[in-house]
């Protein structure tokens, strides 16, 4: 370890010294262990002491072709029934609740695995630039080339792009509007990995949100992250004593589905906005008609 590189992120770290960095592999690599600092598994978001010691896979970082996954016609026009938006650049779709962006621990069909079937007539696999729940649907923007990756990769790391969640909680939320100040750091509660408030010890998390509509079941919640920690709206929904329908990880099983979904994303492109919204699920729909909720926020 360099002293220069004393305090730096891990990924920052792994960025600076190896010319063929992919942030996909260093993720992957970190979930499946295969990555470890003094022995321990770690997080992009350590920071790297001089006397650290960095254990990484020897082909870590090749420079190597991405490998073609066979796609069946099926699956192809199921996903290109997903796509909201594309241009050159940019391919946008509508992942729906369910579907794993990445494969992990029990998962056998994932995102990740299909993106060949989205290369849509250009032969070329487009690139993950950021991730949503398994369980959250909505708006997932993926790169064309790698030019874009790069750039989309640091509009969402420097939170230059505004996006607009849109839930059901349960329970009347009585103030209109607000914003949710509270650090969050994961933990393991009764053998559960969760991400908690923890004011001492957390990672800064604001989210800003607007009942839309309410009843004394339900209330309709529109959620605007500042940051973008994991499974910060779900945490903070909780902490406001009103957590999403369907979430059991930090509700209950009070609903078939998570009733979250990613609604809209503004991305700057020069002087404008390209703005890209998702319908919402059908499910969703029903449960806020079943309790007459008003999308539009007007009572």
């Amino acid at each position: 370890m360099k002293k220069e590189d004393e305090g730096i992120r891990l990924d920052r770290w792994f960025k600076r010294h190896f010319q063929s960095f992919r942030m996909s592999e260093l993720n992957k690599c970190l979930r499946e262990k295969n990555i470890k600092v003094n022995g321990k598994k770690s997080e992009c978001g350590y920071r790297v002491c001089e006397k650290d010691e960095i254990l990484y896979p020897d082909n870590f970082g090749q420079d190597k072709p991405e490998e073609k996954k066979a796609v069946s016609a099926k699956d192809r026009a199921w996903l290109e029934a997903m796509v909201l938006y594309k241009d050159r650049d940019i391919l946008a779709i509508n992942k729906p609740c369910g579907l794993a962006v990445q494969g992990g621990s029990g998962q056998v069909r994932f995102l990740d695995a299909l993106l060949d079937g989205l290369d849509m007539g250009t032969g070329k696999r487009p690139k993950l630039v950021h991730r949503l729940d398994k369980d959250t649907s909505g708006v997932l923007v993926l790169a064309r080339n790698q030019l874009a990756a790069t750039w989309l990769t640091r509009l969402f790391k420097e939170r230059d792009m505004h996006k607009t969640y849109l839930a059901v909680v349960s329970k009347r939320v009585k103030a209109g509007k607000g914003v949710i100040n509270a650090p969050l750091k994961k933990a393991v509660v009764g053998g559960v990995e969760m991400v908690v408030v923890d004011k001492e010890n957390g990672l800064p998390a604001v989210t800003e949100y607007e009942v839309l509509d309410a009843c004394d079941e339900a209330s309709l919640i529109r959620f605007k992250p500042r940051t973008g920690r994991t499974h910060q709206i779900r945490a903070h929904a909780k902490y406001m004593g009103h957590p999403i329908l369907g979430d059991v990880k930090y509700g209950k099983h009070d609903a078939s589905k998570l009733h979250l979904h990613a609604l809209e994303i503004e991305i700057p492109v020069g002087e404008k906005n390209i703005k890209i919204s998702a319908p919402v699920p059908d499910y969703m729909v029903e449960t806020i008609n079943r309790f007459g909720l008003n999308q539009g926020g007007e009572k």
